[in-house]
């Protein structure tokens, strides 16, 4: 048969394994019975396990994988089907005493069918392996659906199709690490269905368990105790961890004091190489504060030139100090070109101080970096071929 695309809801049933024998058996039945009758419901007739059913289901010991050829009768499309198999599940899980922490992953894709060795059907396919990536990425009681191939299909929340059910897709695109250093795109999903005139809820509006950087979303400003906006600085920490680091700052007027503190504790510490770079005179205009004038940027600029040198001369192998009058946003490169490497962002926001700008950090932890990092990368080298040396 040839390949054919279907929608994979990805089932696991958390704390299966630290069950009983007994009670594991009740769970798994009990989810399969909730399962049937689910599909009986949006189908009107019970599961039929052939090539020309319109889904297949496939038990997986501690959960199942239901796959979706097609939408279920007055369901606008597969997407929207999977979602309301999926928040029934959930929701069910959650109705149940006690409640049943259930995972669950959606994905579309091309699958191939196969015989296993009772001669019945069943697929293969990386759709379905990444269905089950994105599942383990979920914590107990989440919907996680993949970004390009579900979310991107669905409308942000849907409750006037049907008054039973109703669902809303987060915003924020978390990018998850998968086995084999993969990283998928997902979203969270939650809504609501309705029995007997109970609204149950479904889902959890957090982010995924693995996630390992947030993609898009408000950055928050960090505050102190006293609800102040707190002052962003190198840590130490990353300064010991780190021995290959570029600043793309204003003034860079924190830089040696946090590398002194580092050095109290640490004094054979050496780096290999520290780039700084500071904003050209005139340009430090642009961020000029009430409370930072002008003035007082040039002399912070020149003091931590000065303190820089003091201590990275003894205490870096290579040196060097940069000006520059783009681009408009500040960072930190941490042994940016090999895995392990960090990369904190802080893009300016116009009238605020540079000092508590938020920011995003991306880390290197896959085989090859991200597009996000890539760009950031591309963007220090360009950087570097525009600035001009400091004497």
């Amino acid at each position: 048969m040839h390949p054919r695309t279907g929608t994979i809801i990805f089932f696991d049933l958390a704390g299966f394994s630290t069950a009983a024998d007994p009670a594991q058996a009740t769970m798994a039945q009990s989810f399969m019975d909730a399962l049937k009758a689910e599909l009986i419901g949006m189908w009107g007739s019970p599961p039929v396990r052939s090539e020309d059913s319109r889904y297949l289901v496939l038990p997986t010991g501690d959960g199942a994988a239901a796959i979706l050829w097609d939408k279920a009768p007055h369901h606008p499309r597969r997407e929207y089907t999977a979602l309301w198999l999926a928040g029934r599940m959930l929701a069910w899980a959650n109705s149940q005493s006690p409640a049943i922490g259930v995972r669950c992953g959606i994905n579309s894709g091309e699958l191939d069918f196969v015989n296993d060795p009772y001669g019945m059907p069943n697929v293969c396919g990386a759709a379905i392996n990444v269905a089950q990536r994105i599942m383990d990425a979920a914590r107990p009681g989440q919907l996680l659906v993949r970004h390009e191939t579900v979310a991107q299909r669905l409308s942000p929340s849907e409750d006037a199709l049907r008054l039973d059910f109703g669902y809303h897709r987060d915003v924020a695109v978390y990018e998850v690490l998968a086995k084999h250093h993969e990283l998928l795109k997902v979203q969270t999903v939650t809504g609501h269905v309705v029995e007997a005139g109970v609204r149950k809820p479904f889902g959890l509006a957090q982010p995924p368990a693995n996630k390992w950087h947030l993609q898009i979303e408000p950055p928050i400003l960090r505050l102190d105790a006293y609800g102040m906006e707190r002052l962003k600085k190198p840590p130490v920490e990353l300064l010991l961890k780190h021995v290959k680091m570029a600043f793309v700052g204003a003034t860079n007027d924190q830089l040696a004091g946090m590398c002194a503190e580092a050095l109290r504790d640490n004094p054979s510490k050496t780096w290999e190489s520290v780039t700084v770079f500071l904003l050209a005179d005139e340009q430090l205009r642009w961020i000029a504060t009430s409370d930072r004038p002008h003035k007082l940027l040039l002399d912070l600029k020149v003091t931590a030139v000065k303190d820089l040198k003091d201590v990275l001369t003894r205490h870096a192998r290579h040196c060097e100090f940069l000006e520059y009058d783009r681009p408009f946003y500040f960072a930190s490169y941490w042994d940016w070109d090999k895995p392990g490497g960090r990369i904190h962002v802080s893009p300016y926001i116009w009238g605020a101080d540079v000092r508590v700008c938020p920011a995003l950090d991306y880390t290197w932890v896959t085989r090859d970096p991200t597009p996000q990092y890539r760009a950031y990368l591309d963007g220090l080298h360009h950087l570097r071929q525009l600035a001009r040396p400091i004497g």
